[in-house]
C-alpha cells in the first residue's frame, strides 16, 4: 500500500490589521473649538456694527485718533466718537473737533480754552491740545456746525487701520457677508 505524501499548504493569516496610532478626539475638538471662536467673533462684529451704525444716525461718527496732541485724554489710535453740534452749544472745556483752520483739509481734535462772541453773529474759539504749548484761534458762524466728542475706546481705532479708506455704512455689509460665510460652511460640513 502506498502511503499518500500530500502537501499541506497553511494560508498565512496575518490577523487583524494592526491599529493605527489613535488620534483621539482631536480632529473633532478642533473644529469644534474653531466653530465656537468664529461664532463669537461674528456675533462680536455684527454688534460692533449695528452700534456703529445706530450711532451714526444718532449722529455721532466714529474717528481715528491720529496725534498725541490730547494725551493723556486721547492716545494715537483711539476710537473717538464725535457729535455733530451747533457751535453756540460748545463749551469751555469740550474736546472739539473742527476744520484745520491753518487751511489743510483735516479735522483736528482739541480742548475748547476759550470761546467769545464776535460781530456778525460768530463765535471766535481758542483751542489746544492737552499735551500742546501751542493754542490756535479760529472762528465760526453761531449757527454753524462742528463736532464734540461724545466718548472714546482706547486703541480700538487701531484694530480698524486694516480698514481704513471703507466706509462706515459697510460694517453691516462686511457683517453679514461673514455670517452668511459661516453659516455656507456649516451647512456644507454638515452634508
Amino acid at each position: 500500500m502506498r502511503e499518500s505524501t500530500a502537501t499541506v499548504v497553511q494560508s498565512w493569516d496575518p490577523g487583524p490589521a494592526p491599529a493605527l496610532p489613535s488620534r483621539g478626539r482631536r480632529p473633532a475638538f478642533w473644529r469644534r473649538a474653531i466653530g465656537r471662536v468664529s461664532a463669537v467673533l461674528l456675533v462680536f462684529l455684527v454688534g460692533s456694527a449695528v452700534l456703529v451704525v445706530g450711532l451714526i444716525l444718532a449722529g455721532i461718527k466714529p474717528r481715528v485718533e491720529a496725534t498725541g496732541s490730547m494725551e493723556p485724554a486721547l492716545s494715537p489710535g483711539d476710537l473717538v466718537f464725535v457729535r455733530e453740534i451747533p457751535a453756540y452749544e460748545a463749551r469751555v472745556g469740550d474736546v472739539v473737533a473742527f476744520q484745520d483752520p491753518s487751511g489743510r483739509d483735516r479735522i483736528i481734535v482739541h480742548r475748547a480754552t476759550k470761546i467769545a462772541p464776535m460781530p456778525g453773529d460768530r463765535l471766535a474759539f481758542t483751542t489746544r491740545g492737552d499735551a500742546n504749548s501751542a493754542s490756535e484761534s479760529w472762528q465760526v458762524r453761531t449757527e454753524g456746525r462742528m463736532g464734540v466728542v461724545s466718548f472714546s475706546v482706547p486703541v480700538a481705532g487701531t484694530l480698524l487701520t486694516p480698514f481704513r479708506g471703507i466706509p462706515w455704512g459697510l460694517l453691516p455689509l462686511l457683517a453679514t457677508v461673514a455670517l452668511g460665510g459661516l453659516a455656507l460652511r456649516r451647512i456644507w460640513s454638515a452634508g
